[in-house]
């Protein structure tokens, strides 16, 4: 690779592209047609210059393992309700393009935890595909850039999918001995298993999913990135 990628990761939503069709954007959209907006967003993409492709990732199950039965739990007029592979439960709007929002968390205290920790051990089956060496292969030879990690391998973003981003926000200050805990799990399990992925395959680029500020700012403040998620960013990169 002779420079980073430059890619959407997600988006632009289909809020953001009705309203840019009012400001100008000159594309055909269809509130009923979800593949309008899809050729939309790739001509925002391409008027901006992102990279078509992201690269060759190799799939390793890095975060809860194994995953959840997906299923919904309720349904209503405007929402559906489902446990998501990771144990939280997430409302979804039937609106096009409405984004997530979690209802609830698999993670809210000491005994909650030891239950998912279960779901993080490193030798856990089943983290690498069985056709893995064939994968590895393969990428030594493509003309892309080759990378793992993604959604949710992050010291912020994985803990925010087991304890949901209000209560980790506050889990910061009310049960800092927990976070730790769970940052550390989280810490020992990508390192054993992404070190062995270093191993066995040419990657250009890790990965790290961060979704930790909103229009207006962080979500945390500096300080407690640096208490908290900084030691295992070190620890970490320093393994790879």
């Amino acid at each position: 690779m002779d420079r980073a990628p430059f890619y959407l990761i997600m988006g632009p939503s289909a809020q953001a592209l009705d309203r840019w069709v009012t400001e100008g954007l000159d594309v055909d959209l269809d509130a009923t047609d979800p593949a309008s907006y899809a050729r939309a967003a790739a001509t925002v993409r391409d008027m901006f210059g992102f990279d078509t492709n992201r690269g060759v990732m190799l799939p390793v199950e890095g975060f809860v393992w194994p995953e959840f039965p997906e299923v919904v739990v309720e349904e209503t007029d405007e929402n559906i309700y489902r446990r998501t592979r990771w144990g939280s439960i997430k409302r979804g709007s039937k609106v096009l393009g409405r984004m997530l929002l979690q209802e609830s968390a698999p993670v809210t205290d000491w005994a909650s935890w030891e239950s998912i920790k279960e779901r993080l051990k490193p030798e856990t089956p089943g983290r690498f595909p069985d056709n893995w060496e064939t994968m590895c292969a393969e990428a030594k030879v493509t003309d892309f850039p080759v990378y793992t990690g993604d959604l949710p391998i992050g010291f912020f973003g994985g803990p925010r999918e087991l304890v949901g981003t209000e209560g980790l926000c506050m889990m910061f200050y009310d049960n800092p001995d927990l976070v730790n805990d769970i940052l550390d799990t989280l810490c020992d399990l990508w390192i054993e298993i992404y070190t062995r992925a270093y191993r066995d395959a040419p990657f250009d680029y890790f990965f790290v999913w961060e979704d930790m500020c909103y229009k207006n700012g962080p979500l945390i403040s500096p300080s407690i990135f640096r208490e908290f998620l900084l030691p295992r960013y070190k620890r970490f990169t320093s393994a790879l």
